[in-house]
């Protein structure tokens, strides 16, 4: 299925000892004064829509999705867990934790820290690279998530139940309820495929779409 430390989680400090960090689309991810500042409730775009984000941010390393019944197996930086995400390559990829015995698989969204959450419209993981806004961020996938010319190929992962994503550094057991996203998502395979979407308003997203497929695969 898809799935310590003694210090508490609040002393892992997003800017701590580190340079912004940039990616393809030339920006600096806002890990200061991200949306998780301002987006946690419904906002109005301009066209009139109503949009709820919940958003979460990471200590500077990858995000893991997982099923949540599966949550408190994970270690984060307890044990050896969260080394294993930062060790995937690309923009997604797949990781195993648990007992040896019985592993079970997550999905690291990898490549750089940015705050995250999930458009159900598009059944997509989103990342906030840059935007003047909230709304000109959700406005900036809507316009342009049809017209992505290429995606890049992730993985296909299994999923059985309810999600939970979380910084992947942190142990499951000790995610507080604002630590963490919870996403309802129908049970099948999907193929993970990500693009960066930009618009002229400056704003930047990465797309990490969940396109269901009928191969089998790892399950998380």
């Amino acid at each position: 299925p898809l799935a310590a430390s003694s210090k508490s989680p609040a002393a892992f400090d997003p800017l701590a000892g580190r340079m912004p960090p940039y990616d393809r689309c030339g920006a600096c991810a806002r890990h200061a004064t991200g949306p998780w500042a301002t987006s946690q409730g419904t906002r109005i775009l301009e066209n009139g829509d109503a949009v709820d984000l919940t958003w979460v941010e990471s200590a500077g390393g990858p995000v893991i999705v997982m099923e949540e019944s599966l949550r408190n197996l994970w270690g984060g930086y307890a044990n050896f867990d969260y080394e294993n995400a930062c060790k995937v390559d690309g923009y997604a990829g797949l990781v195993t934790f648990g007992k040896p015995s019985a592993p079970v698989t997550g999905l690291v969204i990898n490549d750089i820290p940015a705050p995250t959450a999930f458009m159900k419209e598009y059944r997509s993981i989103v990342q906030w690279i840059s935007s003047p806004s909230d709304a000109r961020f959700v406005e900036a996938v809507r316009e342009g998530i049809g017209s992505v010319g290429m995606w890049d190929e992730g993985p296909i992962v299994r999923v059985n139940g309810p999600l939970a994503i979380f910084d992947a550094a942190l142990p499951g057991i000790e995610a507080s309820t604002d630590e963490l996203l919870f996403v309802e998502i129908e049970p099948t395979a999907y193929r993970v495929r990500t693009a960066d979407i930009e618009s002229d308003t400056g704003t930047c997203a990465r797309v990490h779409r969940l396109d269901p497929v009928t191969e089998i695969s790892t399950a998380i």
